[in-house]
């Protein structure tokens, strides 16, 4: 699986509790750039977004206005619009 998110042409981020969590291939990876790793710690469990849903929230709109998704996406959709 790790390969799989490695090699997907797309922006990418991972969020752990910690980073124990890391197999040598997402280590790689990530010291490369290949994707964003958000840590999102302080005694969170395997559910993240019900741990800590505030902070997951926080870091989830971060990484998709850092990566202007919307703005993408109403560009592409403005361009779909004018092609019909």
């Amino acid at each position: 699986l790790s390969e799989l998110l490695l090699k997907s042409p797309v922006s990418k981020m991972l969020m752990l509790a910690d980073t124990d969590r890391l197999d040598k291939p997402l280590t790689i990876g990530q010291m490369q750039g290949k994707y964003e790793l958000c840590i999102v710690g302080n005694g969170v469990g395997h559910t993240l977004h019900e741990d800590a849903p505030k902070k997951v929230a926080d870091k989830l709109l971060h990484f998709v206005e850092r990566n202007q998704f919307v703005k993408l996406w109403q560009i592409n959709k403005k361009f779909k619009l004018k092609k019909k």
